[in-house]
């Protein structure tokens, strides 16, 4: 609009005045990635100084590679996996490699699993870590049983831990003690549908922390998985379902199948991972929550989630993860010493560490009914200090 001689503004809706203002956005690089024959690029990553890192397939014997990268050439006539770290302003790279798909696939010493199943690489995940040059491995492993998976998404936490997501029908994908759900879901091996699954791999690639199927007995994808930046983090994973029964939890946002078309009946799932073991059993409150909070002035912001219950017997037992991103400070609970609830609050405290230091803390929340947008969260550690938060940037609190 114009608003007087030699100036023009812009006129614009109601927005969040915290947040910066984009107008016109800008395209900062664009550019081709490959050679004279198939390339595709399946996953994609950015780190802190803007440096973009790429993963696919590509079947060029002239896909571009840099001196001294793990691997050079084409191994494979069917095509290899290239890793490619682009610089921060998309104009050269830093370094790029293949990285065999062929049934010599590079294995490291001491990995979790060093055979594919009898279905060869064909049927086989695998996760490998590079070093910062792009020339040597730091881990790589197989992850899989004696039937086919696939591995779709991956993510990475500030501990080095991997979390991997994908699919299989393998009745004897590595699982763990405890999983939530340690058994295949679907039909026989090989024959028909698979499930989802999420793993989460120690920083060295030789053991898992957990894996679990996630599924029912119908078509099961896990096609993404992300992190929360909490001390002990959540695993976040999106995929495919044509199961009628994939486990949904009370009080989700849609717990029934939403079905579809003949031959095309698949709804999409969102589901979070715990390392938390989620108290069972009857109980006579609960109240769980998770979400963001501003945490100053200055728009920081704090990561929350927690699930709180008292039991039939009297006691309490749950969990609480909380992260100051402006401060750094990482709280996490080590017992609960009491709840209270009235109508829509709840307050409960308990003893904590403070970033490995022990500490009490006090939470005081709100549940002002769905979608949860007026929901509040605060905490102190210790109180009566200062607490941090407020009305939810975005998340929810249950109060039941």
């Amino acid at each position: 609009m114009l608003e007087g001689a030699r100036r023009v503004g812009f006129r614009v809706a109601a927005y969040d005045a915290r947040r910066p203002l984009v107008i016109d956005p800008a395209l900062f690089y664009s550019t081709y990635l490959g050679g004279s024959d198939f390339d595709e690029g399946l996953g994609i990553t950015v780190d802190a100084a803007g440096n973009a890192y790429v993963v696919g397939v590509t079947g060029s014997i002239d896909f571009p590679t840099t001196q001294g990268a793990f691997q050079t050439t084409l191994a494979s006539s069917n095509g290899d996996a290239f890793v490619t770290k682009l610089n921060s302003t998309g104009s050269g790279l830093v370094y790029s490699t293949y990285l065999t798909s062929s049934n010599n696939f590079p294995i490291t010493p001491g990995a979790f699993q060093t055979s594919p199943g009898p279905l060869g690489n064909g049927g086989s995940v695998f996760v490998t870590k590079l070093n910062p040059m792009g020339s040597a491995l730091i881990y790589s492993t197989y992850l899989g049983g004696f039937g086919f998976q696939e591995g779709l998404g991956i993510a990475v936490d500030a501990a080095g831990n991997a979390y991997v997501a994908g699919r299989t029908n393998s009745l004897n994908f590595p699982t763990t003690p405890g999983a939530f759900q340690p058994n295949f879901g679907g039909c026989p091996e090989l024959t028909c549908f698979e499930n989802a699954f999420v793993t989460k791999l120690d920083p060295t690639g030789s053991a898992l922390i957990y894996s679990t199927y996630l599924g029912g007995p119908d078509v099961d994808y896990g096609k993404a998985i992300a992190v929360d930046a909490l001390p002990n983090p959540n695993a976040y994973v999106t995929g495919t379902t044509a199961s009628t029964t994939f486990p949904t939890t009370p009080g989700a946002f849609q717990t029934s199948f939403g079905g579809g078309p003949l031959g095309a009946s698949t709804d999409a799932f969102v589901a979070q991972i715990t390392e938390a073991t989620v108290p069972g059993g009857p109980f006579t409150a609960r109240v769980t929550g998770g979400g963001t909070i501003d945490v100053n002035a200055m728009g920081g912001i704090g990561n929350f989630h927690f699930i709180v219950q008292r039991q039939t017997d009297g006691t309490l037992s749950g969990r609480l993860q909380y992260f100051n991103h402006a401060t750094g400070a990482r709280v996490q609970s080590v017992t609960y010493t009491s709840l209270v609830i009235a109508g829509n609050t709840a307050t409960f405290d308990g003893t904590c560490t403070l970033n490995g230091a022990p500490c009490t803390f006090r939470v005081e929340t709100m549940d002002n009914g769905e979608p949860g947008t007026t929901d509040t969260f605060t905490i102190s550690y210790p109180p009566p200090a200062p607490t941090d938060g407020g009305t939810l940037q975005s998340g929810n609190i249950l109060i039941r």
